[in-house]
């Protein structure tokens, strides 16, 4: 029987190892942490691609998974809307995607706490080796440990992420913390904002229950805006800690003066 080693137990390695278990194979999933990782994402609009890839994988995913959404929308930066067409889908959140292939997979298959540190490989199998010592060895490992990947990076040490010239701040609204008219006129649909050389977009989500019911909802706002290499910023990614995060500081670090205009979140370089 096929063997798999799978390196990282988020959405990646998840949608791998169901889809690979669907088609016989005996899969192992390594995630480094020892907690759920259902917070770790935030909005989502399941396009028909990602439906079809969790169909593949033998989740079931109802027509009706998040808030249903009726129109894109576009502002122009008086906040006045000035385009609009119909487009009919749902939103939801990475969470409740995430709980959905985290129970499609078999509990006992899935190593919390895995730190994986090397791997060797011969021309018939590779072998993940962890930090406490254990070996998994498979057909093939795959790396689904996310852009800093421990896997990749000793396999193609020379593989670095690149900068594109833009990051994006993230910001979560409670709907309660919304007017009513804001919950009226923008919770139906996907709004767009392009200043020059920026994008802002913003459309209900699940809320942290996984819960769709009205008044329980959030709205998640991404804003992708040019910041060039140099002083600013690094400065823009100094934490309050003063460390300074190459590819983005982690939540809850963000210095305040850097949040003054409402982004509730830090940036992240887009490599």
């Amino acid at each position: 029987m096929a063997r798999a080693v799978i390196v990282g137990g988020s959405m990646a390695g998840l949608l791998a190892g169901n889809m690979l278990i669907r088609q016989g194979w005996t899969v192992d999933i390594l995630e480094r942490t020892h907690e759920s990782l259902e917070a770790r994402g935030a909005g989502i609009v399941p396009q028909r691609s990602l439906l079809a890839a969790l169909a593949r994988a033998g989740v079931e995913v109802r027509p009706d998974i998040g808030i249903h959404i009726e129109k894109r929308v576009a502002y122009d930066k008086a906040g006045r809307a000035f385009a609009s067409r119909a487009y009919d889908q749902y939103a939801t959140s990475w969470s409740l995607i995430y709980n959905l292939l985290h129970k499609n997979f078999p509990s006992d298959q899935f190593h919390a706490g895995a730190n994986v540190v090397g791997i060797t490989q011969t021309t018939h199998d590779a072998t993940v080796t962890l930090a406490d010592g254990r070996t998994f060895t498979g057909d093939v490992a795959i790396a689904a440990d996310g852009m800093r990947s421990t896997l990749r990076g000793t396999v193609f040490p020379d593989a670095k992420p690149h900068y594109v010239g833009y990051v994006a701040w993230r910001g979560m609204l409670e709907e309660r913390e919304a007017s009513r008219d804001f919950v009226a006129t923008c919770f139906s649909s996907l709004n767009f904002s392009f200043p020059d050389g920026e994008e802002l977009i913003g459309y209900p989500v699940a809320g942290p229950d996984s819960s769709v019911e009205p008044g329980r909802r959030r709205f998640n706002i991404m804003w992708y805006r040019p910041v060039a290499p140099g002083p600013a910023l690094r400065d823009m990614f100094t934490g309050r800690d003063g460390v300074h995060y190459e590819h983005g500081i982690p939540p809850g670090l963000c210095r305040r003066q850097k949040t003054k205009r409402g982004c509730a979140v830090p940036p992240t370089a887009v490599a």
